[in-house]
């Protein structure tokens, strides 16, 4: 199947899924969010992407998977998934273009980002319980990544949108998760994530599999 195919199967996943976020959690609703993202990892694969994309995408999916299900430790396994695909495509951006440094001058959005950082560390330590190591280790994972993504060249735009919407994502769901108690707007947030976590996965895929 072609990659255009499997992205398509994607979309529409994750179109369907969309119309669920916020309801109870089964299995078949786990199944088709984990479908959305597995099927940009088969289209990685079959467009013969750099493995370390791939390798990103099927981590996310199982991060999917474990937060679709019920159950305490829900939480913390799908950060770790989700830490690591990050590392990975941390790995992607250095080992296929490294840092460059005249792209890395973008001070003003580098400075932003990483007052940002701090920002949130500081609201949610506080809040995050059991769980603030992981949230801050988790934290400073997707800074690395919005960082790297700056020393992007400017060709791969898409990648560098796709950083800023992981950080927008991420950032939404830990608000949803640890700070907003207004239950309307919880779930303004809850419906906002799913879209924008879905786009930021396939605009790197975008990205990479046509540099």
């Amino acid at each position: 199947m072609s990659p255009e195919a499997l992205i398509g199967i994607g979309a529409a996943l994750a179109l369907l899924y969309g119309t669920q976020v916020g309801r109870a959690k089964a299995l078949w609703r786990a199944a088709v969010k984990t479908g959305a993202v597995l099927a940009l990892a088969m289209a990685a694969i079959a467009g013969d992407a750099p493995m370390a994309l791939a390798i990103a995408l099927v981590l996310s999916a199982s991060g999917d998977w474990a937060l679709a299900r019920p159950g305490k430790d829900r939480l913390a396994q799908g950060m770790i998934s989700f830490g690591i695909a990050h590392l990975c495509y941390i790995v992607l951006i250095f080992l296929h273009y490294g840092p460059d440094g005249a792209n890395l001058m973008r001070w003003t959005a580098l400075v932003a980002l990483l007052v940002f950082g701090g920002g949130m560390a500081r609201l949610l330590w506080p809040r995050a319980g059991a769980v603030r190591g992981a949230v801050m280790a988790y934290l400073g994972v997707i800074l690395f990544l919005g960082v790297f993504a700056l020393g992007l060249p400017g060709k791969l735009w898409v990648a560098i949108l796709a950083a800023a919407l992981f950080i927008l994502s991420d950032t939404l769901l830990a608000l949803e998760l640890f700070v907003l108690k207004d239950a309307v707007v919880r779930r303004a947030a809850a419906l906002t994530v799913w879209p924008v976590y879905w786009l930021a996965q396939a605009g790197f895929l975008l990205a990479f599999l046509s540099a």
